[in-house]
């Protein structure tokens, strides 16, 4: 009888032990971030099976921030995640507690969160959870001792999205679009009197030359900072529409792009390919008696998010324009003139979003009525640079556009998602 009941416990025992793997190795329980051990003054323990972690140490050293309460009964941890939406997530826990709450919702814990009252107060969580509001994947082995992280932060946020930033230039035309790789796209430069505060802009994000810069028509609102981006950057390559409108300003333009050295060619459909992205030029010449009509158009594309640009084109060149042209965002052309923006190029686009550009306090330019209009009709919503950047930010997929306020600017920011 007694041998019976031996075996029946022995057996009893390694099932329990198979379901709920025992810590069996020597000295402290690991942390390993990406294969980097992590180095604790309150060290991780293993209660009943549960991988558990000092949650206010831990979440500082994967980058977070934690408050504790008074005698640290509480502690509040926020996390924000590098992905498109810049998510914040918080932690609440209360020692002895198994009820946590992730982004204010109650989470149910394997083991209730113990206080920790050593050199640093602190308190005892499961790693999942901490893991859970980093949404990073976790591996434990209960035999070693040791829990392994995966944060999949190897792609840096700049190898993963793009930006594009609709500059503040009052109603000329600048756009800077920030591709992963180091890739920097200039499309026009805003005029004379904003040249330097569009290189202070591209110097501001790191930009140190720029792949391709393009000109969209040569009117000083588009071609006027030439200049100073030329004299501030290296630059790869150029298009422009090659109409020679035969001013001083256009003799300049030519001067400076043959010192630089730059490939410089005219708008004749091609296509500029780098490792995540592509900039088509949907025009070649014409030769028309008019820069805006001889406008370069540029279709940028990433993954499947798409932007239009038409620089100062006019809706008899707009129905130029063939093919499969829809975008997610456009580009109005000309500050939002009557003179451009026609249905028809609106029915071909179908954006859901358009940008304008806007000068400061011009009623006499600011964007026709009869442009707002036909977009509202479309229900396509309206982004103007009226002291804001406008930038979009998308990895492929989706995008998000946030309105920044520009220098002396006391506009908010806001958000919209697609």
């Amino acid at each position: 009888m007694k041998k019976k009941t031996v075996v029946l416990i022995t057996a009893l025992l390694a099932c329990v032990l198979f379901v709920i793997p025992a810590y069996a190795g020597s000295g402290t329980p690991k942390l390993l971030v990406d294969d980097v051990e992590l180095n604790f003054i309150n060290p991780p323990q293993i209660s009943k099976g549960t991988f558990m972690v000092p949650l206010a140490e831990t979440v500082n050293k994967l980058g977070g921030e934690a408050a504790a309460s008074k005698h640290c009964r509480t502690i509040t941890a926020k996390v924000q995640l590098n992905d498109l939406y810049e998510t914040v997530n918080t932690i609440k826990v209360t020692a002895g507690s198994k009820t946590a709450y992730l982004n204010g919702k109650p989470v149910t814990l394997p083991e209730p969160a113990v206080k920790i009252c050593g050199v640093r107060k602190d308190i005892l969580v499961p790693v999942k959870l901490v893991c859970r509001a980093f949404n990073y994947d976790v591996k434990i082995n209960h035999t070693t001792g040791r829990a392994e992280v995966l944060t999949g932060v190897a792609v840096k946020p700049e190898d993963k999205y793009a930006w594009v930033h609709f500059i503040d230039v009052g109603r000329g035309e600048a756009a800077y679009i920030q591709l992963p790789g180091n890739k920097d796209i200039l499309i026009d430069t805003g005029d004379r009197e904003h040249g330097d505060k569009v290189v202070e802009y591209l110097k501001q994000h790191n930009v140190d030359d720029i792949d391709l810069l393009v000109i969209t028509h040569t009117d000083a609102g588009a071609m006027g900072g030439v200049p100073a981006v030329l004299k501030a950057f290296p630059v790869k390559n150029i298009v422009d529409s090659g109409y020679d409108d035969h001013s001083d300003a256009y003799r300049e333009y030519e001067y400076l792009v043959q010192m630089t050295g730059a490939l410089r060619q005219t708008h004749a459909s091609q296509t500029f390919k780098f490792d995540k992205g592509t900039v088509q030029i949907l025009t070649q010449p014409r030769f028309y008696n008019d820069a805006k009509a001889n406008s370069v158009a540029a279709y940028f594309k990433f993954g499947k998010v798409k932007v239009l640009f038409t620089g100062g084109m006019l809706k008899a060149q707009e129905k130029n324009l063939v093919g499969g042209i829809k975008a997610d965002v456009l580009k109005v052309a000309n500050g939002g003139s009557d003179k451009s923006t026609s249905k028809e190029l609106l029915e071909k686009v179908n954006p859901q979003a358009a940008v304008i550009s806007v000068s400061t306090g011009d009623q006499e330019n600011e964007p026709a009525e009869e442009v707002l209009k036909r977009l509202q009709q479309r229900n396509i919503l309206v982004y103007k640079t009226l002291n804001q950047h406008i930038i979009l930010k998308t990895d492929g997929s989706r995008y998000i556009i946030n309105q920044v306020p520009a220098p002396k600017s006391k506009k908010g920011t806001s958000m919209v998602e697609k």
